[in-house]
């Protein structure tokens, strides 16, 4: 079709909502994220650093294995 673009990125998807919400409630692993929606580590991952270059998430490593994803719903104010 044209004008449609695959893996548009400027939009956040219902996975990316959903992600968000969760993350909300508790903390979430990577490993959690790709069992709960039933994708690849590789596919979470980019969800989530589709999150964090909006500004909207952050990840602490716990570990090699483990990552932990955490909503950060505070923006930083530009200086301006």
């Amino acid at each position: 079709m044209m004008g449609l673009q695959k893996g548009k990125k400027n939009e956040l998807s219902m996975i990316s909502i959903s992600i968000l919400y969760t993350s909300h409630i508790r903390k979430i692993r990577m490993r959690d994220i790709s069992e709960i929606y039933d994708i690849s580590k590789s596919t979470a991952s980019g969800y989530v650093d589709n999150l964090e270059k909006k500004d909207m998430s952050s990840v602490k490593k716990v570990n090699m294995i483990n990552v932990i994803f955490t909503l950060n719903l505070l923006k930083k104010e530009k200086d301006g």
